[in-house]
């Protein structure tokens, strides 16, 4: 139900999308085709870019540009194309969802900042479709076209979310039964080979080879038959009680009356269990000459190992690294680890490069504010009317708050963003260099850097507005913006780098000790 779930979430998104790329390109449209401001005199144009100005800065995410229209749904564009990029990974972790459990986390991250993006543009929306001018001006059903399209996204978004976050990789597993087949020791009946087993597991649990995990409260039965078949054979029982007695569950070393090498089943009371007695094979491997561990595979899981079966002598004879974790192949796993990892190296290079660049630009622009002229020597009716400009264009800018009076808290909410992305940086450069730590560190570090890419995505939009706005270049020049925005972008392409390798890295440094510790499937 999950996964089907899943499947209704990508069609809505997708349906979704289609709806709100015709509403953008109805809005589109008008705005190239925009008259509004043609043929009139100075005073009307005046008194008419006023008034389109304050509709539209009231809106916060939709920025009035009178001057360029063409440009007034910018932004709106990059959320969609944002949107598309994010549906085409969810789409593909729908179709192969047996990469759902590692690719998920990235997913999400991302979703939680396209989920925000949508929620203000649907309020930005809802103030137009209230607003007589703006409905005048690019006619109601565009605006609600668009509208209804950002809802269905933001719906979308909210149930791949819920299923993704649900999703458990549904492939029927064989309950806690494995394998053990051990060889060495001598020829033996049931009888004696019964309380060899008690032997061992006794020997085991002094000479401290024996499983560092107290198993035993946890197992079933032990059962043993001849080789020659995969499934539990008739033959001696070691009973509980027996079993329950011992601290720690040892390796069993027996042989057939015919010389051949005598399989041990047991059987334990949760996969869990299994789990553990299989990622600490080599204890046992210490216990006998040799052990390898089956797990009894459930008939999905046989067939899909079976397809796999070729791709895995594939692999070994090209001398790739490659095992089975149940109903999965992992090919050269070890390699992909440190492909990885080495991104996430680059992607702190780049968010420390972006640091500097962004804090470069922000003092070029802190430094022209804190020596602003441009008020100085003024009459009064000269200096309202210059304020009265100023104030619109920054103001149109959303997230660059004007202070004629006061210009030296011009860039005090852009500064904030900057100390919050070093904090962020912090973090991720300490995981990155102590990766042991990113399993359990990285839930922390991507909830933030969602955080942060929204902030760094909006005053992205805010600086291309000023790189564009005569007035703004002529107050703080064109090069202080543009330096300001290279490092902003280069902050957002430095924390995206850094969701994705996080996101997908995997620390295997808990299994060096056991390089086989999760295998479907060993021959020994």
């Amino acid at each position: 139900m999950i996964y089907w779930g899943l499947v209704v979430a990508q069609l809505v998104t997708f349906a979704a999308y289609v709806v709100v790329t015709a509403g953008a390109a109805l809005l589109q449209q008008k705005a190239n085709t925009l008259t509004l401001f043609d043929g009139l005199d100075p005073e009307a144009l005046e008194a008419t870019i006023k008034v389109y100005n304050e509709v539209f800065q009231s809106s916060t995410y939709v920025i009035p540009d009178p001057q360029q229209p063409q440009y007034q749904f910018q932004y709106q564009w990059w959320i969609i194309e944002y949107q598309f990029f994010l549906f085409a990974i969810t789409a593909v972790l729908t179709l192969f969802p047996a990469f759902i459990p590692r690719g998920r986390i990235v997913a999400l991250t991302f979703l939680a900042t396209a989920l925000v993006l949508v929620m203000d543009n649907v309020n930005a929306l809802f103030f137009l479709l209230r607003n007589p001018t703006a409905i005048a001006v690019f006619e109601e059903y565009r605006i609600a076209v668009a509208q209804a399209g950002l809802i269905m996204v933001g719906v979308g978004n909210g149930l791949t979310i819920i299923f993704m976050g649900l999703f458990v990789l549904s492939i029927p597993v064989a309950r806690g039964a494995n394998w053990f087949l051990a060889g060495g020791g001598r020829r033996m009946d049931e009888e004696e080979a019964t309380a060899a087993a008690a032997e061992r597991i006794a020997a085991a649990a002094e000479d401290g080879t024996s499983l560092p995990v107290r198993l035993a409260t946890d197992v079933v039965r032990f059962l043993y038959g001849g080789t020659g078949r995969r499934e539990p054979a008739d033959g001696g029982v070691v009973s509980a009680s027996l079993l329950n007695a011992k601290p720690a569950v040892g390796g069993i070393g027996v042989e057939s009356r015919g010389g051949g090498v005598l399989r041990v089943l047991f059987t334990v009371a949760s996969d869990a269990v299994a789990v553990t007695v299989v990622r600490w094979r080599h204890e046992l491997r210490r216990c006998v000459d040799s052990t390898a561990v089956f797990d009894v595979l459930s008939d999905r899981e046989e067939a899909q190992h079976q397809a796999l079966w070729p791709a895995f002598l594939a692999a070994k004879v090209a001398g790739k690294r490659a095992q089975f974790h149940r109903a999965r192949l992992v090919v050269d796993g070890e390699r992909m680890a440190n492909m990885i990892y080495w991104g996430l190296v680059v992607a702190q290079l780049v968010t420390f490069a972006a640091y500097a660049v962004v804090t470069a630009g922000a003092a070029l622009l802190q430094e022209k504010a804190n020596n602003l002229t441009l008020f100085d020597g003024l009459d009064p009716e000269a200096l309202e009317a210059t304020i009265k400009v100023y104030n619109e264009v920054f103001q149109s800018s959303t997230y660059v708050i004007p202070y004629p009076q006061q210009p030296q808290y011009q860039f005090q909410y852009q500064w904030w963003i900057i100390e919050y992305q070093f904090f962020l940086f912090a973090i991720t450069a300490v995981l990155t260099l102590f990766p042991a730590f990113i399993p359990r560190g990285r839930i922390v570090a991507l909830t933030f850097l969602a955080t942060a890419l929204v902030l760094v995505m909006d005053n992205v939009n805010a600086l291309f507005f000023l790189l564009r706005n005569p007035t703004a270049i002529a107050v703080f020049e064109e090069y202080r913006i543009a330096t300001a925005q290279a490092g902003l972008i280069m902050v957002g392409v430095g924390n995206g780098l850094t969701i994705i390798f996080m996101g997908l890295y995997e620390h295997e440094a808990s299994e060096a000790a056991a390089p086989h510790a999760h295998d479907m499937k060993s021959y020994a």
